[in-house]
């Protein structure tokens, strides 16, 4: 049974088959540069398709199709032709190019590039990504395995803050650190020596009798002459232990300006901690509350000039704190 092979159908046109390019679009093409009848052509394609995937290739008789004249004249377009077939060499004796034709013609076209045994280009790709997709597979697989690590190897995931987390180190992170002998500078879980930022509402204090004689009035600006924004009082944590100040409120005194006029008393916000030896400035003007600051929200002046009384209490309403000045009316 007579069978085409890809390369020397190469060698012997000088027409190279093109990448992605089906066996019946290269033939085709040959076809289209000999002077052969269309339906030559045809029939060679169909000869060839029955070789490739029929049952049995042999049911079809070479007769069938013009094979033979097939390939006389894509060897007559070869010799006509600048060569270009993946054998050809312009250097080359044409005799050579012959003899070697020949010689690929006796010994039979190889195994994997005739027509009945050859993979097509388009799927040449499949098994490197195939191969590229299971080791990625295996890999993965690996570092779930392990943890984000290899077993038996320094391959693993890395993370890229550890300036801001780091747990298992011998030195502190400035940002945070879990398990080291030192304290770093802003959180720290973990450590023998507690930080400023590390306290907790639940170590502070916040009910008037744990708060006695812990929150003091240390500063006031209450002249008639300045504005709501100027105004002021700053109280003070003098103790050893944070303050948890959550809804605590400060007012003025009984008859002043809360009941005179209606008013409503200074209230800090939910978790407002005043750690041990800081201070808080309580502004009558309306403004942004900050970690030092708390606005009483009211553009008039509220503290009285010659004397007045400064209270606060807790939030249950009892009082932390009552600081008379001057003489009040």
């Amino acid at each position: 049974m007579t069978r085409l092979s890809i390369p020397d159908l190469e060698d012997r046109s000088g027409v190279d088959k093109q990448p992605g390019e089906t066996v019946a679009e290269y033939l085709r093409r040959v076809g289209q540069r000999t002077d052969l009848p269309p339906e030559d052509v045809e029939a060679v394609i169909r000869y060839t398709d029955h070789q490739q995937f029929s049952p049995d290739p042999s049911s079809m008789d070479a007769t069938d199709a013009p094979i033979g004249e097939f390939l006389r004249a894509a060897e007559e377009l070869g010799e006509s032709d600048q060569p270009t077939g993946r054998d050809a060499d312009p250097r080359a004796d044409p005799s050579e190019q012959q003899e070697r034709s020949i010689s690929q013609e006796m010994s039979g076209p190889p195994p994997d590039t005739t027509l009945g045994n050859e993979t097509d280009d388009e799927t040449s790709y499949v098994y490197p990504v195939l191969l590229a997709l299971g080791i990625v597979v295996i890999v993965a697989g690996a570092l779930v395995v392990g943890g984000g690590q290899i077993p038996g190897t320094d391959v693993g995931l890395t993370s890229t803050d550890n300036a801001v987390d780091e747990t298992e180190t011998n030195e502190p992170t400035q940002a945070n650190e879990t398990g080291t002998d030192e304290p770093s500078e802003d959180n720290e879980t973990g450590t023998d020596e507690p930080t400023q930022a590390n306290e907790t509402e639940a170590d502070a204090v916040d009910s008037a009798a744990e708060a006695e004689g812990q929150l003091e009035v240390t500063d006031m600006a209450v002249d008639s002459s300045l504005e709501p924004d100027e105004e002021f009082i700053e109280l003070t944590n003098t103790g050893d232990t944070a303050l948890d100040m959550s809804d605590w409120t400060v007012r003025d005194r009984e008859g002043g300006a809360v009941d005179a006029r209606g008013l409503d008393p200074v209230t800090f916000p939910d978790g407002f901690i005043l750690e041990a030896g800081e201070s808080v400035r309580i502004i009558t003007a309306p403004g942004q509350d900050t970690e030092d600051t708390v606005h009483w929200g009211y553009d008039t002046r509220n503290w009285h000039e010659d004397g007045d009384v400064i209270i606060v209490l807790d939030g249950d309403g009892e009082e932390v704190l009552r600081h008379q000045y001057g003489s009040p009316p």
